[in-house]
């Protein structure tokens, strides 16, 4: 599945567009993140996203430019497998997924890696394109990429990887465009979005916590090796592991 390399989506998230996007996706993740005890970890694009001092990036190993070096970035991340994270069990409370499950050619197994690092009752975020939305029918930003999902379909996957769906928002009522005059207006799409066309909005944010008493038997991944390509050879990210 193609998918958008981080190159191009840090180019997006710098252009005018990308800037209110970023607005709007960070308002709804710093309260996601709030009142939390373990740093968070985002899977994806979440540079600039989950801005938490001690947050953890890590960047999908499919979506690296070969000019991409972690050497730059003043952040902590790091490059993995999504299928095979460089993560402890049970070590995190709080993950944000941005950019990342639409793209996944093996979207259970990522997802059981997830249930697998959160502590139980850790909470997760997904953000992804609505199908029924302008931004996943155009290829002029990373929304159009990808598998977009309707909310009955992510909240079905998300219970068969034994997660309990909690919460629901939505965003980006106003269509993707350049056009200085409707950017100008997009606060205001943003507002009366949700009353006019609240099936047409471009991204679901779903919340979803781990539950640890569903009948779902734990999907088994299918990959053995740890195919890790960052900087680290072993879990940098746990309890044990913090700063």
């Amino acid at each position: 599945m193609f998918a958008p390399d981080i190159m191009a989506l840090s180019a997006f998230y710098h252009s005018h567009p990308g800037e209110l996007v970023h607005r709007v996706l960070v308002s709804y993740v710093q309260k996601f993140c709030r009142g939390h005890h373990v740093p968070t970890v985002g899977i994806g694009y979440t540079l600039g996203v989950v801005e938490e001092a001690k947050a953890f990036h890590i960047i999908p190993a499919h979506m690296v430019h070969p000019e991409y070096s972690l050497s730059t970035s003043p952040l902590r991340c790091c490059i993995a497998d999504t299928c095979e994270l460089p993560i402890e069990n049970e070590s995190l409370d709080r993950l944000v997924l941005l950019h990342a499950l639409e793209y996944s050619n093996c979207m259970p197994e990522f997802l059981a890696e997830c249930w697998r690092i959160l502590e139980p009752g850790g909470k997760m975020l997904v953000v992804v394109p609505n199908r029924r939305g302008f931004w996943s029918h155009g290829d002029q930003t990373p929304f159009g990429y990808g598998h977009p999902f309707h909310p009955m379909q992510l909240s079905q996957l998300l219970n068969l990887v034994r997660f309990r769906v909690t919460g629901l928002n939505t965003a980006l009522f106003y269509p993707p465009t350049e056009n200085v005059i409707l950017l100008q207006a997009a606060p205001i799409w943003e507002w009366i979005g949700k009353y006019i066309m609240p099936a047409f909005q471009g991204v679901l944010i779903m919340e979803a916590k781990k539950d640890v008493f569903a009948l779902n038997p734990p999907i088994q991944s299918e990959f053995s090796l740890k195919r890790l390509v960052g900087p680290a050879v072993k879990p940098i990210v746990g309890r044990n592991h913090q700063q």
